[in-house]
């Protein structure tokens, strides 16, 4: 058994594998996330799972159903947002809403990932995804083919982006008038990436061609 202070941040683990229990105690805080909660498991009780998780913005509640499902529910700016664990199909499933989070952020998500095989498998939608302004329309979610990363496919907006934090966008389109439009694709990792975009169409009766290429990297 692994055993942390009793008072401070609390991390408490006890596992018993020949009684088929453990408890999982957690009051640590890392970075903006804030946890307080109790996770424990026994062939005669089950599963249980209660307490809050904080994050930046709101707080999740933990709970268990009467099926053994961890059900985590926002509160705050994270409300309509939900987190469903079921540990004995190893599958997650996911659903909210993108709104709350930022002004400039709008749509909803909904992801189901399951761990078969040593993989895991992804598949969602995000639906009415609006970005700024722009409406990318309805964008699915998938795992890429060696299961390394999340794929994502729309008509406004394809690309992917991997585990060790590289990413690649093969298309974003912004319609800036009726008859003219952006075309973006580029490619990078979390230190830094490349963008190139086209510019096509007519206005004021003339027709418009144009590109650029920018590098870009966080603040």
């Amino acid at each position: 058994a692994l055993a942390g202070p009793a008072t401070g941040d609390v991390l408490e683990l006890s596992w018993q594998p020949a009684a088929e229990s453990f408890r999982l105690v957690s009051g640590l805080t890392l970075g903006p996330l804030d946890s307080d909660l109790t996770v424990s498991s026994s062939a005669a009780a089950g599963l249980s799972a209660a307490g809050i998780l904080s994050l930046p913005g709101g707080f999740f509640t933990l709970a268990t159903d009467e099926d053994g499902t961890v059900v985590l529910s926002g509160r705050d700016d994270w409300r309509g947002w939900q987190l469903e664990l079921n540990p004995g199909d190893r599958r997650l499933q996911l659903q909210g809403d993108l709104a709350p989070l930022h002004e400039q952020l709008g749509g909803t998500v909904s992801a189901e990932a399951v761990l078969a095989g040593g993989q895991l498998d992804v598949a969602g939608t995000l639906a009415d995804l609006n970005l700024f302004g722009v409406e990318l329309g309805s964008v699915s979610l998938g795992s890429t083919a060696a299961g390394t990363g999340l794929q994502l496919s729309g008509d406004r907006l394809a690309g992917r982006l991997l585990l060790n934090g590289n990413w690649q966008l093969s298309r974003l389109t912004v319609d800036l008038a009726d008859d003219l439009n952006v075309v973006a694709s580029g490619s990078g990792d979390l230190s830094s990436g490349m963008l190139d975009a086209s510019l096509a169409g007519r206005l004021l009766d003339q027709t418009v061609l144009g590109t650029a290429a920018a590098r870009i990297s966080p603040a």
